[in-house]
């Protein structure tokens, strides 16, 4: 018998119990966990030019096409989470011109149609920025999306925030002084949040209301990508190439060395199950992987095309990039180039299993 709720919460939804990462937990009082809550039944990408791609492939080696177009935008960030109702939703954040906009549809709507996609403009100009992410995020009931600066007019404001399934949008005050953009949102556990604005990683102890400037990286050089393995280590990725983890709180971090000399990381999961590694997603083709977060070992990609988002359901990770590029790999370091039947940029990528490759 397969548990589908813990503590009235659905399993989808939880990242780890008691410390240990969801993906590690066999079975809990004798209960597997339920069969395919590792494996996704879609993959969703976003992409430039307003393209959304997908496929309902499980191990997203074929079956990808653009499901639909929504536009004169390039839209940069993808994640799926819940609607107010519990119902799974994907919300995408991308740009119109000099218009922030955020699209959201719910996984059981058919997703071909553009008439099932919703769409929210801010006039706050918080729009996407480019990093690997995610860029957008659920978690605790909450979505907040980062984005590029706007001036309040003692600050600089860069996150929004929706309580209401993405239908809505508030800007976050975070306090913030830099001129910069908020590349990455990451929702941990509970009412723990952090992001990476500029080199500085922030964190929210109140489900992304206030936050905290807790430590500066790398001087003016941006967090691109950020992820945590569920129970005592994050990773970020930045614009200079370099690698930093952390402890659970971000008091302090420590820099790695890099295996592929890249000159700009742009993703990075934690994938759990069977594969247990660490990814990044880098320019040039670049990937690299790593068991403990500390050493890194470079991957043959098979491209020279830049590598942007990252994502995994603990089975399959997926990277994405310039020239319509998907990679896919089972574990971390043989990786297979896939079709995409699109030429665009792809940005981003995120699958159906909720807190997959953040834990």
């Amino acid at each position: 018998m397969a548990i589908n709720k813990l503590s009235g919460v659905e399993w989808d939804a939880i990242a780890a119990v008691g410390g240990t990462a969801k993906a590690n937990i066999a079975a809990i009082g004798g209960p597997e966990a339920p069969a395919g809550t590792t494996q996704a039944s879609r993959w969703m990408i976003a992409g430039h030019a307003g393209k959304i791609c997908s496929t309902d492939t499980a191990d997203a080696s074929e079956g990808w096409s653009e499901i639909v177009d929504l536009g004169n935008m390039d839209l940069m960030n993808v994640a799926i989470g819940h609607d107010n109702s519990g119902n799974k939703r994907w919300v995408l954040q991308g740009n119109a011109g000099y218009l922030a906009e955020i699209w959201y549809a719910n996984n059981s709507l058919d997703l071909t149609d553009s008439n099932n996609w919703s769409s929210v403009t801010h006039t706050n100009n918080n729009i996407a920025a480019d990093g690997g992410g995610p860029g957008v995020a659920w978690g605790n009931d909450v979505w907040i999306a980062g984005g590029k600066p706007y001036n309040d007019g003692d600050s600089y404001l860069t996150m929004m925030r929706s309580t209401d399934g993405a239908g809505s949008w508030s800007a976050i005050d975070e306090g913030n002084t830099v001129n910069d953009q908020t590349r990455v949102v990451c929702y941990k556990s509970g009412d723990i949040w952090a992001m990476g604005h500029q080199s500085h990683v922030w964190v929210s102890t109140n489900n992304g209301v206030a936050w905290t400037d807790k430590v500066t990286l790398e001087g003016t050089k941006d967090v691109e990508g950020m992820a945590y393995d569920g129970s005592s280590l994050w990773v970020a990725v930045l614009q200079s190439g370099n690698i930093y983890t952390s402890d659970d709180d971000w008091d302090s971090a420590t820099e790695r060395s890099s295996a592929t000399g890249t000159s700009h990381n742009w993703g990075v999961v934690y994938a759990g199950g069977n594969i247990n590694k660490w990814v990044i997603s880098s320019s040039s083709g670049k990937i690299s992987y790593s068991s403990d977060g500390i050493s890194w070992t470079a991957a043959t990609s098979g491209t020279t095309d830049h590598l942007y988002g990252i994502a995994t359901d603990d089975t399959t990770i997926v990277i994405v990039g310039s020239s319509g590029t998907i990679l896919t790999s089972p574990d971390g370091i043989n990786w297979t180039s896939r079709t995409s039947n699109v030429s665009v940029t792809l940005r981003n990528v995120a699958c159906d299993i909720i807190g997959a490759g953040m834990r």
